[in-house]
Formats: C-alpha cells, sequence, structure tokens
C-alpha cells in the first residue's frame, strides 16, 4: 500500500511539472498582457489563430528597463500584424509580429545567424537600427526596430543587443 501511494505521488508530481512547463511564449506574452491593459486590447483584435503564434522576449533581454509599453494591431488590410513599443526616455524599442501563415515570404539576403540556425537580416543607420527574421514554422514576420531621437547624443541598440532580444523571442517559442 505504501509503495502505491509512492508511486502514485510520483506520477502526479512528474505530471504537474510537465503541465507547469507550459510554454513560456505564452507565459512572457501573457505577463506582458496582464501588466498593460492596452497592449491587452490591441492583442486581442487579432485573429486567435494568429495570437496563438505571438510571443514578447523576456524583458531582461531589453537593454533598458521600459518605463512604457504600448501596442499596436493592425487589422485592417492583409496581413495583419502588432507592434510592441517599449519606451524609456529618448529610446524606442518596437517588436512587430506579421501574421505570413500561408504566405510566401521573403525578406532579401540573410547577414546574421541566431538561435535555432535562423537568418536574419540587419540593418542600421545613425538613429536606427532593424532586425528582421521569419519565424521557425514560417507563419511569423519579426521585425525588431531600435530607435533614438536624431538630435540627441544617445545611439541605437547594437547588432549584439538586438540578437540577444531576438534569441529571447526564439527561445520562448
Amino acid at each position: 500500500m505504501k509503495m502505491k501511494l509512492v508511486v502514485l505521488l510520483s506520477a502526479l508530481l512528474l505530471l504537474a511539472a510537465c503541465n507547469s512547463g507550459g510554454s513560456s511564449s505564452e507565459d512572457h506574452m501573457n505577463s506582458l498582457m496582464e501588466s498593460n491593459p492596452e497592449v491587452k486590447s490591441e492583442v486581442e483584435k487579432l485573429s486567435e489563430e494568429f495570437r496563438n503564434e505571438l510571443t514578447a522576449p523576456d524583458m531582461e533581454s531589453i537593454p533598458f528597463e521600459a518605463e512604457e509599453v504600448t501596442a499596436n494591431a493592425q487589422t485592417k488590410l492583409e496581413p495583419n500584424d502588432v507592434t510592441v513599443y517599449y519606451s524609456k526616455e529618448g529610446e524606442q524599442l518596437s517588436l512587430m509580429q506579421r501574421d505570413e501563415n500561408g504566405k510566401d515570404v521573403s525578406f532579401g539576403e540573410t547577414n546574421v545567424d541566431l538561435e535555432n540556425d535562423i537568418g536574419a537580416s540587419f540593418n542600421e543607420s545613425e538613429s536606427m537600427s532593424e532586425l528582421t527574421w521569419m519565424s521557425e514554422n514560417g507563419n511569423v514576420m519579426f521585425g525588431l526596430r531600435s530607435v533614438v531621437p536624431t538630435d540627441g547624443n544617445d545611439e541605437p541598440m547594437t547588432k549584439d543587443e538586438l540578437v540577444n532580444v531576438a534569441n529571447s523571442i526564439i527561445e520562448q517559442r
């Protein structure tokens, strides 16, 4: 009897551990929406199928502490997308996620290697740096853009910083 109880408790603990693992992308996105009602409101405008593809970076991967997080969903034109803006003083990081499910998409030459052998395209100018890539399943195009005012002394995030944020997103999918 004691052995059956130990086996039963062990099985329950194993099941609980498996279930609590859940999708970390869902956890980060849910946390973001719970702490930012405007983000939740915008995300809820999108189809459930696309919402299930969305993710958010680990906030610790962003090299500044965002003072404001907002979002804008575009649903009037195809393909739908949502952009989340992380802002602090004169710096802004935006994460665009575009629904590309069922579409044949290419965005040019890749010049950066991300986690899971994903190729990305990096571009930069004096006040902006940008990293673009497709999800592994080809359903979502991601775009990270760091922008600073052109009249300030600040510089946009570096390629390495954007790659770090991108890999944080990829690790959660």
